[in-house]
């Protein structure tokens, strides 16, 4: 009776093994090929390469000298820091084929140091704008006056060949107060997309007037994508 109960557990084991071994894909005794991790948060991976992970954002991957993982360095908006672009008016040319006392806006370079020419979008990119920050100043007039609202515009041209388009006006800032100086912040949430080989100019203009002024600083945050 004994050794029947024995051969009946052995038997059990058995079996649930092969059905385990099935369901993996493989026969007993046989070691697991490559393994699929799909959507499994938590899971480590220590240098393992025949370890493929799916969509598996909780997954940490360890790095060592004998198996290096490549590793770019990458911005808060997710695109490489040679990307980025910031610009500024300050130190910038005027644009006289651009718009009314429009001014031009230089790249800001990696040592602090801004460029001399004017930004042009490079060959086969897209720059994104998302922030825009403005100090506008009257022009022609003396003082910008309580009653009237005053936004910063953006233009875009191919260079030396005019015909600028308005691609771009801030939100309204109220004057509240008789100033000679007003400005603002604007985040574009969406992204303001800029072409290849076109450059940019800023100014002002006020209502209700309609009057146009001069974008006495303004600064520019972005980045460049392919076309």
């Amino acid at each position: 009776m004994r050794t029947t109960q024995i051969f009946i557990a052995l038997a059990t084991v058995f079996l649930a093994q092969s059905v385990m071994a099935q369901g993996m894909g493989m026969g007993v005794g046989q070691q697991p090929g490559d393994v699929n991790v799909i959507n499994v948060p938590g899971v480590t991976v220590e240098n393992s390469p025949s370890v493929i992970v799916e969509n598996t954002p909780g997954v940490t991957v360890e790095n060592d000298s004998s198996s290096p993982v490549p590793v770019g360095i990458v911005s808060s908006v997710g695109v490489s820091e040679n990307e980025q672009v910031a610009l500024t008016t300050s130190g910038a040319p005027t644009l006289p084929g651009c718009s009314f006392n429009a001014t031009g806006f230089v790249r800001i370079l990696p040592d602090g140091t801004r460029a001399t020419a004017s930004f042009v979008v490079p060959e086969g990119k897209n720059l994104i704008i998302k922030d825009l920050f403005w100090l506008a100043v009257p022009t022609p007039a003396a003082a910008f006056f309580v009653g009237f609202t005053v936004r910063a515009t953006l233009s875009s041209r191919t260079p030396s060949v005019g015909g600028p388009q308005q691609i771009f006006r801030s939100k309204p800032v109220d004057v509240t107060s008789t100033v000679n100086g007003l400005g603002g912040a604007d985040h574009i949430h969406g992204g303001l997309r800029v072409g290849s080989g076109k450059e940019l100019c800023g100014g002002a203009l006020s209502r209700p007037n309609g009057i146009g002024h001069t974008m006495f600083e303004g600064d520019i945050y972005g980045y460049l994508v392919d076309e």
